[in-house]
């Protein structure tokens, strides 16, 4: 609905989605300063009234439901006046009962209260608060001053974010909460990013994160025709100076490795040339290698900007010999080597960890596996028939294994093991029984904690139990 009075050109929205009102606006325009514009775009002059509420739910016409929702009512009295690049900002917006869900961090907020206010000189954050899981939240408070003689000092924008047990990301592969204090400071052309943040409990898992990988592909565009600059020389400078820790509660798991870590990244440089050095260590847990449990020692991993670097011993011992396990070396190609008491050849030392035993009483199947075993251990590659053909059957385990009979001989066992999906894994053995060829064994993961464990056995007889975790 438009009307004019000859001066003034008033315009009442109405905005419906799905056959319902959503949001009603007022806005009051000027007619003659806009007929008379002179000079450049940058002083084009603001003389704005708005007065409405608004649904949120409107934001699913321009954001894609499939990774943003968001929900809430945003109340607006204000009026905008000044030159588009000196803004004069009278009045208050309100955003009230919002929640804002992140589908690719499975992360969500709730309760969301903002106030905007404005006095025509300064921009005042007077609420900002925000729930998460349980008993999260994170809070934004400052001010913004936009007169053009504060907008040089070095206290024209302060504003500071505060944090706790605030969940950041919270998918099956990665979860953690966020606890802290970060505050930007400066002027309308150099800022200061400051802060520490704690990240406690976090919790990594190796498995999960190679299921859910999506693989990048490079694009190439013809012509493409080449960003401006303008946009990118109004921005200002932000300088970083943050440390993001991890002292307790941080634990990474999967493929055989289960470690407690503790360490320190700080980051600084600026936004757009950020450096970042630390150090993270672990604190204790342990390796299955080779179906050997390896127990973690002292360990570390070392950043500095696009490289990691990790040392990583453990120790496996039992009667007759003490094996250590280390990987070092980059992230991306790390080297795991092998080194035992007393001192054995390569061979030697790998037939004793996989199948106990010296490699003169292992049968041939066994030394194709130990050849390929110790041809990767030292090249980083080669052959390896067992991994072969689990590609090949499409699982995601499979062992073939030597078991002494009641007469002494030596007869192989087969063992698959499939993820159904992330939560259901199904495993099946040999078994010498001849009336029960199979024994079959299921979990599932009824919550991050809990876990149901069913199987049956040679004796043609069958368990359940049901296991609980917590971290400490």
């Amino acid at each position: 609905n438009l009307s004019s009075n000859g001066e003034q050109l008033h315009s009442d929205i109405e905005f419906h989605y799905n056959q319902q009102q959503i949001g009603d606006l007022h806005l009051q325009l000027p007619l003659t300063r806009y007929l008379k514009i002179e000079g450049p775009w940058q002083q084009l002059p603001l003389d704005l009234q708005a007065k409405g509420n608004m649904d949120l739910n409107i934001s699913r016409l321009f954001l894609d439901q499939a990774v943003h929702q968001l929900q809430g009512q945003v109340v607006t009295n204000f009026t905008l006046e000044g030159t588009l690049t000196q803004p004069d900002f009278r009045g208050s917006v309100e955003l009230h009962k919002g929640y804002y869900n992140n589908t690719i961090a499975d992360s969500h907020v709730r309760d969301i209260e903002i106030e905007l206010r404005g006095d025509g000189k300064t921009l005042n954050i007077e609420k900002a608060h925000a729930l998460s899981g349980d008993n999260g939240f994170i809070d934004l408070s400052g001010v913004v001053h936009w007169q053009e003689e504060r907008r040089a000092l070095p206290d024209a924008i302060q504003l500071k974010v505060k944090a706790n047990r605030f969940i950041v990301m919270q998918r099956r592969e990665l979860y953690g909460e966020a606890e802290g204090e970060v505050s930007l400071h400066g002027s309308f052309d150099e800022l200061w990013l400051k802060g520490a943040i704690e990240v406690s409990p976090l919790r990594a898992n190796i498995d999960a994160a190679l299921k859910t990988a999506i693989p990048s592909i490079e694009v190439t565009e013809v012509n493409a025709v080449p960003a401006s600059n303008a946009l990118a020389e109004n921005i200002p400078i932000v300088h970083l100076d943050l440390s993001v820790s991890a002292g307790q509660q941080a634990f990474l798991r999967g493929r055989g490795l289960d470690a407690e870590l503790g360490g320190k990244i700080n980051v600084t440089g600026t936004a757009d040339k950020p450096q970042f050095v630390g150090r993270f260590e672990t604190l204790r847990g342990r390796l299955d290698l080779f179906g050997k449990r390896f127990i973690l020692d002292e360990g570390e991993v070392r950043f500095s900007n696009d490289t990691a670097s990790l040392r990583i011993p453990a120790t496996y011992t039992n009667k007759d010999i003490e094996i250590h396990a280390e990987l070092v070396g980059t992230v991306d190609a790390p080297k795991l080597t092998l080194s035992s008491v007393p001192d054995l050849p390569q061979d030697e030392l790998m037939s004793r960890l996989i199948f106990g035993k010296s490699v003169q009483d292992i049968t041939p199947y066994q030394a194709i596996r130990l050849a390929a075993a110790v041809n990767a251990l030292r090249s980083g590659g080669g052959f390896d028939p067992l991994d072969t053909a689990r590609h090949m059957l499409g699982v995601d385990s499979l062992s073939v294994d030597s078991e002494e009979t009641e007469s002494g001989s030596s007869a192989l066992t087969l063992g698959v093991g499939k993820y159904v999906n992330e939560k259901v894994y199904i495993e099946l053995k040999g078994s010498r029984n001849p009336s029960q060829p199979w024994q079959g064994n299921v979990q599932i993961e009824l919550t991050p904690r809990i876990t149901l464990e069913s199987g049956t056995s040679e004796n043609n007889g069958g368990n359940a139990r049901l296991m609980w975790k917590k971290d400490y």
